[in-house]
């Protein structure tokens, strides 16, 4: 039953990884993402059901287009196999519960942020898409918890909120020091949706993980470009720590309770 669910789950994940491909080529180009069926980038043709499937399809196509023979981005099997393994490695956690349903929403939404945001450094926002995280989430409340509602307000809508402002603050203060923009609206939208999902504390793990991925990738980069401009979108890197956080909370939580620590501080001051 194992062996069958594993299959099943790696099948899911690259449909899934196929649909996603659709999502990040066309919705930064304001484009459907429902009609009309996937054709070639190149020659406009329609891509057929057999030259459609994950990864196989790409292999056995030498990664070129069958009607014009341009070659296809490699972006797009990556996306596949990536989402079929952030999907599988869900399953294994969470095995095919609810916080499966949460997580899974969750991934895939981070996906598409990190490759549009790589590509076209946005972040698109569809306000409907915060309404997927608030169902959830109050469903889980009213029917799968024991804390019921007061619990879902505190820890999600308290989440979405802390996650709003404080990324609103940083961004208005950074911009006379930094003499520009340091973050989008599209940053402080998406921890907005990350607080939503992951809960208030949550925030500052997610933040504090993402500068540090984003400090180092942009060291590296400045090293090999050999140049001092360094600017590149901070949601990839967001994107990353909010699936670190999602898959290691609990070990993050016990290893770097900031919440804690804080609270130790408070207690030392207040007795000092």
């Amino acid at each position: 039953m194992f062996v069958i669910q594993i299959i099943f789950i790696l099948v899911l994940g690259l449909a899934l990884g196929s649909f996603l491909n659709v999502c990040i080529y066309r919705i930064p180009r304001d484009e459907s993402i429902a009609w009309p069926p996937s054709k070639c980038p190149h020659c406009q043709t329609h891509i057929k059901y057999y030259d459609n499937i994950p990864l196989i399809s790409y292999i056995l196509l030498g990664g070129r287009c069958r009607n014009c023979k341009e070659k296809i981005s490699i972006i797009y099997p990556v996306v596949e196999f990536f989402t079929a393994m952030l999907i599988m490695l869900l399953f294994l956690k969470f095995g095919l519960t609810f916080n499966f349903v949460i997580g899974l929403f969750l991934i895939l939404s981070l996906v598409i942020v990190f490759f549009i945001d790589l590509e076209h450094k946005i972040i698109p926002v569809n306000f409907y898409i915060f309404l997927v995280p608030f169902i959830l989430r109050f469903t889980e409340a009213m029917f799968l918890t024991k804390t019921g509602i007061f619990f879902f307000i505190i820890e999600y809508l308290g989440g979405g909120l802390f996650g709003f402002i404080l990324l609103g603050l940083i961004k208005i203060i950074s911009k006379p020091i930094f003499k520009r923009d340091a973050l989008g609206m599209g940053d402080v939208y998406l921890f907005l949706y990350l607080g939503l999902f992951l809960g208030w504390k949550s925030i500052i793990y997610i933040l504090f993980l993402s500068s540090i991925i984003g400090a180092i990738f942009s060291v590296i980069y400045v090293i090999i470009k050999r140049t001092k401009e360094s600017e590149v979108p901070f949601g990839p890197f967001i994107s990353i720590a909010a699936a670190l956080y999602l898959f290691f909370s609990e070990m993050i939580l016990e290893k770097f309770n900031f919440y804690l620590m804080f609270e130790d501080l408070i207690f030392i001051l207040r007795h000092s």
